[in-house]
């Protein structure tokens, strides 16, 4: 059957027709068709599509937005020429038709199975070219520009499927006596899957059979090492039997390959030639021990996590079930293995073992396994004189002994896991539990269950105070409880200080210490009690860290960042690489010290700090660093924001700024490619956005007014797409007080202007005259001509919504005027749409679309200044009777509006072409699509378009037009739009007639 249209996923997502590619509009329209072909020919829910697409962070218009993006599918595919309809609507959601359509995954599975049927009847050699034609199908990592959970998953399973097919690959050549060749194409993949026996044990062969048997061998001693070091389990059978064939002598001429076992489960620790315990090993007398601390009092909540380790006991296999508590210093790691190890000792009749290794104690130092041991092994009734002097002996005898016993066994305050592997045993019947402050990845790559530990909920810090303190006394504050839980950060160990010291004085109230604490210079200060400091504590971890991480770990202090760290900001505070800033914020993750959050919507990993550990972090910094280095620490990230920001504004094709702007001085790092802009600078402005907020008040209290209104300025463009009016305010009124405070005129006339903007684009139209006014004033007292221009086009843009056509035709016609004196092109081509409006307002059709032609000319290339021509061109087209010109324009604008994710260009974009698909007749799809730009418009709060639709729908002629009619009305009068007002009026009133 004939290919109308062709995909790649083993690689790079690539799409053609005709072996022409075919251009995807952004990573959010990959993802989806990434999620339909992983799925080829079955229905993929919207619910599965989103999670492909956002993961967890999903926009409140999920099935609009997926709607959407379908829609630039089929366009695309469409206008490549694909002569097929691929992408199949259905009831539950959407599936890919596999007719006509190739897909390189299921020519895969096609031939790999016609390889093995060959392989089967002994065809090597047929069996080894179809193998080699699977291998080149991939292109490199399976979609590895996207990192969403549910391809991800599917991702790592279609990487294992490849290396499984090199095996058989490497199998089938070694049978048609060609090892040099399996040599040459195994050794690097070996190299990069270091763990991968079966790989490793093809290699091995290949050598052997290319007479390079010590090379073999030494193959085998590095694949040992990698998986004692990083997994603490010998090579498997398979790989074992390989080495021991080697080891026999040089295979014969005519040899075929020897079968590879498949290696059984992994043996923890030790060594595969231990033998049985020596005959004079001495006396072994059978103890149960009983080592448990006594349970924790007033343990509260941890459920989930008492679930997951309740796993443990249904594990199966031939390793002994271990998990793994990690987190923050004072998270509760310690109280939660006891109470679960007390809740299931009577599971383990042969007793339990525990030792606290001193990972992390202040006045000695950590624990040695041997000295661990000799305990264990006196505990389990071993003679002193018994006890072998080596680790290693150690260890084998303690594993002999448990060696058919049931014993669990705690090991909490672990340093690392080559500190754990030797305390481990080796059999089924025993339990692990561990505690640490890090992850001890080694540990978890070996099959051990990780229980992250985070701090207490608010439900949960407020039922151990009452634990600790009595109900009455927690019931009669319940608001000043959960805010002292809130200034505990959920610390167990905070909030078991806190509670010390209320119980101790009965006279204080909750909302007493609630107060003391509330101070943050002096909150660490108070959460000290009888030995028990969280500040010592967090030293601990603070005190092991490498000298560029503790600067990084104060550094990070300094800032005000809400919406957490990405590795940009590291860069820019220890003035490095944005890479080197990733490496230390994963240090800072392994030390505890800092939480990550995953990958934010640009894809940047982000990072945050437990509230305490923050504050210890900022007192570190001010006690060791003077206050002019953190001041122009402080500065060198502020101004990488802004850099970066502007940077995002210039990838959006918006390269003049909504706000004039001043000199203040931007950082960039030197690989700011790295800072994760160029895919969606949008959404890396959506990722910043908290820390915009935060970082504009900073810049105000460290004085710096022109740096705190360029940062103010610097998000406007996301501000207007996704109608953040509420950030706007306050960052444009906080660096007008700054600047006010500073006598600093520029920067005044330019917030007055971004207040002026805001207001108009929530349709406040007296308020934005009157501060458009005001700044207008300002910048004709500055001489500041351009910023004059700019001013001017916003004026007459109010003047236009309020009805004075006139007024706000000449007002623009000066703004262009003032925009060709000073050569900016931008401007001009963006006044020159606004101006076509107004000639528009006024039935002067053909000449707007002459300013709406020459403004299409002159745009340098900003989709956001192309999708409103674009719209305002289709509203002329309307006007004039051309529809399917309407439409096309239409279309076009909003798959720009759609890639810029910019709801408010999409709710006016879909207005238009409602308008349109209504005059055609069409009132079904008119309805659907009014009914789209409506719930935009309300959701981004733009009331004049919110009107606009109302208006339109009033026209459906069904019988709620009237009721829209009348909304449409007063929505008009609630923003002042006189002249759309009486539109509305005389509107119902012929509906009434």
């Amino acid at each position: 059957m004939t290919a109308h249209i062709e995909f790649r996923v083993l690689g790079p997502l690539a799409v053609g027709v005709r072996d022409r590619p075919v251009r995807l509009r952004g990573l959010r329209q990959r993802s989806l068709l990434a999620a339909l072909l992983l799925d080829a020919g079955r229905v993929v829910s919207v619910d599965r599509l989103a999670a492909a697409v956002w993961g967890e962070h999903l926009p409140d218009s999920v099935r609009t937005q997926i709607s959407i993006h379908v829609h630039g599918l089929r366009k695309a595919f469409k206008d490549a020429g694909c002569g097929v309809q691929v992408i199949v609507t259905e009831q539950a959601g959407y599936r890919l038709h596999t007719d006509g359509v190739w897909l390189d995954t299921r020519e895969a599975e096609e031939l790999a199975a016609e390889a093995r049927k060959a392989a089967a009847a002994g065809l090597s050699e047929q069996a080894a070219a179809m193998l080699a034609r699977v291998l080149g199908l991939w292109r490199g990592p399976v979609l590895a520009e996207i990192d969403t959970t549910e391809i991800a998953t599917v991702a790592r399973g279609l990487e294992d499927a490849r290396l499984g097919i090199a095996e058989e690959w490497a199998e089938a050549e070694l049978a048609c006596g060609r090892p040099r060749e399996v040599v040459a194409q195994l050794a690097g993949l070996v190299e990069d899957h270091p763990l991968r026996e079966g790989l490793r044990a093809q290699l091995m062969l290949a050598l052997w059979h290319s007479e390079r048997q010590a090379d073999a061998l030494e193959s085998y001693q590095r694949g040992r090492r990698h998986l004692l070091e990083e997994l603490g389990v010998e090579p498997g059978r398979g790989l074992r039997e390989v080495q021991q064939a080697i080891l026999a002598g040089p295979p014969a001429c005519d040899a075929m390959q020897p079968e590879v076992p498949t290696p059984p489960a992994p043996r923890l620790g030790g060594n595969a030639d231990d033998g049985p315990l020596p005959a004079d090993a001495g006396p072994v007398v059978t103890v149960r021990p009983a080592q448990l601390p006594p349970p924790v009092s007033a343990f509260v909540g941890r459920t989930s996590q008492i679930r997951t380790l309740d796993r443990i006991l249904r594990q199966d296999g031939r390793c002994p079930p271990m998990g793994v508590i990690s987190g923050v210093a004072g998270a509760g790691k310690t109280a939660l293995a006891l109470q679960w190890a007390h809740l299931v000792a009577d599971r383990y009749p042969d007793g339990q073992l525990f030792a606290n290794l001193r990972g992390y104690d202040p006045d000695r130092e950590s624990a040695q396994p041997a000295a661990v041991l000799e305990r264990f092994l006196r505990a389990l009734g071993v003679d002193g004189t018994a006890i072998p002097a080596g680790a290693e002996e150690r260890t084998a005898l303690f594993r002999s002994i448990l060696d058919g016993r049931q014993v669990l066994v705690v090991l909490d305050n672990a340093e690392s896991a080559a500190q754990v592997r030797p305390l481990l045993p080796a059999t089924p019947g025993c339990c692990v539990i561990v505690t640490s402050r890090r992850r001890l990845e080694g540990l978890l790559m070996g099959g051990a269950l990780a229980v992250p530990v985070e701090v207490l909920t608010e439900q949960d810090s407020a039922e151990l105070l009452a634990r600790v303190l009595g109900a009455e006394r927690v019931a009669a504050e319940p608001e000043t409880v959960a805010e002292l839980a809130a200034l505990c950060d959920g610390s167990p160990l905070a909030l078991r200080i806190a509670a010390a010291k209320l119980a101790m004085r009965p006279q204080w109230s909750v909302g007493e210490m609630a107060e003391r604490l509330a101070d943050e210079r002096s909150r660490l200060d108070q959460l000290s009690r009888g030995g028990l400091e969280v500040r010592a504590s967090i030293g601990l971890s603070y005190r092991e860290l490498s000298a560029r991480a503790a600067l990084a770990f104060r550094r990070l202090g300094l800032m005000d960042a809400p919406g957490g760290y990405a590795p940009w900001l590291m860069a820019a505070l220890l003035d490095t690489t944005v890479h080197d800033g990733e490496r230390l914020l994963e240090e800072l993750v392994d030390a505890q010290l800092l939480q990550p959050l995953g990958r934010d919507e640009a894809g940047q990993p982000r990072y945050r700090f437990h509230d305490l550990i923050r504050l210890y972090a900022r007192e570190q910094a001010e006690t060791v660093e003077p206050p002019d280095a953190r001041t122009a620490v402080l500065s060198r990230a502020l101004g990488a924001l802004l850099g970066l920001a502007e940077q995002a504004r210039d990838l959006l094709h918006s390269r003049y700024p909504m706000v004039p702007r001043g000199d203040s001085p931007r950082w960039l790092p030197e690989d700011a490619s790295q800072a994760a802009l160029t895919d969606d600078p949008l959404a890396w402005l959506e990722s910043e956005r908290l820390n915009l907020v935060s970082a504009v008040t900073q810049s105000a209290q460290l004085r710096l007014a022109d740096l705190c209104r360029d940062l103010a300025a610097s998000f406007v463009h996301m501000f207007v797409s996704r109608a953040y009016f509420d950030d706007w305010r306050t960052v444009a009124t906080r660096a007008l007080e700054a600047c006010r405070a500073a006598s600093h005129l520029p920067g005044q006339a330019a917030m007055l202007f971004s207040l002026g903007s805001l207001a108009l684009s929530q349709r406040r139209l007296t308020q934005a005259a009157d501060l458009l006014e005001t700044a207008l004033e300002l910048f004709q007292r500055l001489a500041d001509v351009p910023s004059q221009a700019i001013v001017l086009r916003h004026l007459g843009t109010v003047h236009l919504f309020q009805g004075d056509l006139d007024r706000g035709r000449e007002e623009l016609e000066q703004a262009l005027a003032l925009f060709e004196q000073v050569g900016d092109i931008t401007a001009l081509a963006h006044g020159l749409g606004f101006l076509s409006h107004a000639h528009m307002l006024q039935d002067r059709l053909e000449e707007a679309a002459r300013l709406l032609h020459r403004a299409l000319t002159l745009n340098p290339g900003s989709k956001r200044t192309e999708a409103q021509l674009l719209k305002r061109l289709a509203e002329v087209y309307r006007r004039q009777g051309r529809h399917a010109d309407a439409i096309r324009k239409c279309e076009g604008a909003l798959a720009h509006a759609v890639d810029l994710n910019d709801l408010v260009g999409q709710a006016y974009v879909l207005h238009a072409l409602g308008e349109t698909q209504l005059d055609l007749g069409e009132i079904v799809e008119a309805g659907s699509t009014l009914h789209q730009a409506l719930h935009l418009a309300r959701r981004v709060g733009d009331r004049l378009i919110e009107g606009r639709v109302l208006l339109a729908l009033g026209h459906l002629g069904s019988d709620r037009s009237t009721f829209h009619l009348q909304q449409a009305a007063e929505t008009f009068a609630a923003i002042g739009a006189a002249g759309w007002h009486d539109k509305a009026m005389r509107a119902a009133a012929r509906v009434s007639a």
